[in-house]
Formats: structure tokens, sequence, C-alpha cells
């Protein structure tokens, strides 16, 4: 870009307003097609041989050819030679001839153009902030598949310039009705990036303008998140069935047999088969081991084998992938993460957890916040154990979470207190994330039950 040979030019005046920045590109983009234009008859003058390569001596190829160009102001006194993909230095306010020589031959007919002037500022050219740049807003709500469920607690972000050409990175979460809200968003077409747990998608081609709401909240205007985006492998159980819940929120998914194929004529194959073989695993972002008996696949299973899947399972989640297990099926999250929850009993035995001693209901408190979100205003709810000798998590690690806590639970030799209901462990910053509940799914009844189940699901 070029500066103005001004008398009154200083260094002071350099730096620049961002709309004198694009008013000078345009006026430099103008020059520079002028040259382009006289250029592209290049290939029909005389001297022009298509044969030749493209160099400096004079010789070109086709309308590529490298030939030189003269600019004269309008003082007459002024000649430069430049070459065609150089914008030349010349005096404001003054009419310019500007002539192509092809081997030494003018071309007869010159063109005549008035220039203007035209000022450098510091702003890189990738900010691209457009003139008159201001500021809006953007509301939006998000939902599952099935287009009804809104989810709470999902990040909802953009990034870009502001009006100044810095960088920016606008964020916020979904509240327990799904509204999001991105204040001082720059004016322009943007692209929103919508992620929770495995599940990510965007919204392109989001126009804001100057101190207006653009408004995503309505049926044609929400964003619902692609049934397809994550891939999820469910191993089935004979006392619990998460398929269902996967199936009112419209998530795509593969049934793997658990306990019985018998029970489960819809299975693909053994879900054994899957966490022996490491790269079907890894082609899944989402694990759900089912409650069932499970004792019998390790009693089938010799040590090598039951060594090989927990080996498998411990690579699928530092891999990103997430695990989810219900009650009986605690023992795959304990063989692969011993570290993360300590369970009632013998660790090193299977089944010695199993003490949950209530066949009930049993209020617990929802004691972290994405869970508090998802279920403001409430703060405790009430939870079904439908089987006796339900799976008892006495504490956690520090790397653990603990989402859902009650005061007290019986076991057939003692009452427990504040006993881990929902814990959540993630290994590493780059793993994926380790799920377990005591209780089932298909037992909760409430809406409450079925509003922390499904944004569950979502956390993986």
């Amino acid at each position: 870009m070029t500066k103005p040979r001004d008398e009154g030019w200083s260094s002071s005046e350099e730096s620049t307003s961002i709309a004198e920045h694009a008013w000078a590109e345009r006026m430099n983009r103008t020059l520079y097609i002028l040259f382009a234009s006289l250029l592209v008859s290049c290939a029909t003058l005389s001297g022009c041989d298509d044969t030749k390569s493209n160099t400096n001596d004079d010789t070109c190829t086709g309308a590529n050819c490298v030939l030189d160009t003269s600019v004269q102001d309008g003082t007459g006194d002024t000649t430069t030679d430049v070459k065609p993909d150089t914008v030349p230095d010349v005096e404001t306010e003054l009419p310019m001839d500007v002539t192509v020589d092809v081997d030494g031959e003018d071309v007869d007919d010159t063109a005549n153009v008035e220039v203007e002037e035209t000022v450098e500022t510091d702003v890189a050219d990738d900010t691209d902030v457009p003139v008159g740049c201001g500021y809006g807003s953007i509301k939006g709500r998000v939902c599952s598949p099935n287009g009804s469920d809104w989810l709470s607690d999902v990040e909802v972000s953009i990034s870009g310039f502001d009006c100044d050409g810095n960088a920016i990175v606008i964020q916020d979460f979904t509240d327990a009705n799904g509204f999001y809200y991105l204040d001082n968003v720059p004016t322009g077409q943007h692209s929103i990036t919508i992620k929770t747990g495995s599940y990510t998608t965007s919204v392109d081609n989001v126009r804001v303008d100057a101190g207006k709401e653009t408004d995503l909240t309505g049926t044609l205007t929400k964003t619902c998140l692609d049934r397809r985006a994550a891939s999820i492998a469910v191993l089935t159980g004979t006392f619990d069935h998460i398929e269902q819940i996967l199936d009112q929120l419209g998530v795509t998914y593969q049934l793997y047999e658990g306990d019985s194929a018998a029970l489960n004529p819809n299975s693909a194959r053994s879900g054994l088969d899957l966490l022996k073989n490491l790269n079907e695993l890894l082609t899944y972002d989402i694990l759900f081991i089912n409650c069932g008996e499970w004792y019998q696949s390790f009693n089938l299973s010799t040590q090598a084998e039951v060594d090989l899947m927990e080996a498998n399972l411990v690579t699928f989640v530092q891999s990103g992938g997430s695990l989810y297990v219900s009650d009986w099926a605690y023992y795959w999250a304990e063989l692969a993460f011993p570290e993360a929850v300590d369970y009632y009993g013998d660790d090193l035995f299977e089944g010695s957890a199993k003490k949950g001693n209530i066949i009930d209901n049993l209020v617990a408190d929802v004691i972290s916040t994405p869970f508090q979100n998802a279920l403001a205003p409430a703060t405790t709810l009430t939870i079904k154990f439908n089987w006796p000798a339900w799976v008892v998590a006495s504490s956690v690690s520090f790397t653990s979470t603990v989402h859902i806590l009650a005061a007290s639970v019986p076991t057939f030799s003692e009452t427990l207190t504040d006993v881990p209901l929902v814990v959540s462990h993630k290994p590493t910053e780059t793993s994926g994330t380790v799920f377990f509940t005591s209780f089932h799914h298909e037992a909760q009844l409430s809406g409450q039950m079925e509003q922390v189940l499904r944004f569950l699901v979502f956390q993986l």
C-alpha cells in the first residue's frame, strides 16, 4: 500500500482509523485492477509467443507474460517502470498515463486515470474489520436431536475480531431451559460453535447488526444437535436399558449383546468381543454398559482376557472416549480406573460392593454446579431403587466429582452417610469422562430424574 508524498506527512500520522484503512485498501485495489485489465490482452499482442517461457527477457506465455509497464504523471516529468504485479508510487491528484510495452512495442491505447491519495496503517490485513463496525447480540436455544428436549450447560461460543481489530472469543453456557445469550458481538457474519460432551455442531452465516439482537430461539432457528454427531455403542444388560433414554432423545447407537443374546435379539454381536477389540472400540465416542449379570462374563473369561479388556478400556478413555456404567456394571470402571472411586467392600472381588439395602424412593442432594443448573431451581430429587443389592460407593478421589449425594444409605450390615450416587471422573485434561450411577434409568419415572438422565447423556 502506498503512502502519500504530502508535505505534511509525519510518522505520528501513520496510525489511522479502521475506516481510513478500509478506504485505502479499496483505492489500491482499483489501481491494481487497472494494471491487470491492461495486461489481459497480452496473448493477442505482437511479440507474445505462447511457446516461450515466462521470464524477464521480454518473452511471455499467453496472458501470464512478464512485461515492462511505465507510469507517467500529468506533469510529464516522472516516469516509473514497474512490473505487472507492482502498484507504482506516484503523485496524487494528478492525471496519469499507463503504457504497456511488449517486446519494445507500445500499446496504442494507453489509459488515463485519476490517482487518489491512499494511506498506510498498522492494522493487519487479516483483521478485515468492516467500515462502520458496531456491536449487537445473539440469543439462541439448544435442543437434543429429537427437537423437543432443551439442553443445559452447553458451551456456545464465537471467535473473531472486535471493531478495534483485537482477537476475541465470546462464550456462554445454556441455562436449564436451553437458552444462551452472546453480547457485544461485532457486526457482520459469524459462525457459532456449540459443544457438549462428545457432541459438537456449528451454526454458520449468523448475521449481527449494530444495536440489534439476532434471535435464534424460534422453531425454525433453534439449534438441535445432530443425532449422528457422536458414535455410540451400548452393551445391553438384564436390569437396565439406557437405550430407552437414547431413543427418546433421538440419538443413534449400536447395540452389543451384554448378558444374553436371547434377551437382546437386536444386538449386533457380543459385547465382550467389542471390549477385546481395541480398534473397533476406538471407532466409538461413547460406550454405555448397562447393569446386568456381568459376573458371568468374568467367570467365563480367562485372566488374560480380563486384563486385555481392562487395558482397552483405559486406552479408550485416555484417547478421548467416554464410559458410562450403571449399578452392577461398575466393575468395568473399577477395573480400568481403581483410583477414581472407593466402592464398598473388597475391590478385588467383583460384586462385593452390592450392599445397598433399600427398595424404595431415596431423597438425595444435587451438589455439583452443572447438575444444579440442569435442575434449577430444585436442589434435591427423589431416586427410585427398584432392585435390592445395588452398588454402594463409599468415597471418591480428589480427581472425581460427586454430582448427587445421599445423606444416609442402609446396607445389609450398617448405615452409611454421605454416599455418592452419581460420580464422574476425568483421568486427564484431554481424556474422556467416566460416569457411574448407582441406580437404573428405566426405574426413574419422575420428570426431574428424566431431566437428570437426559442431561447426563450429553455430558459424556
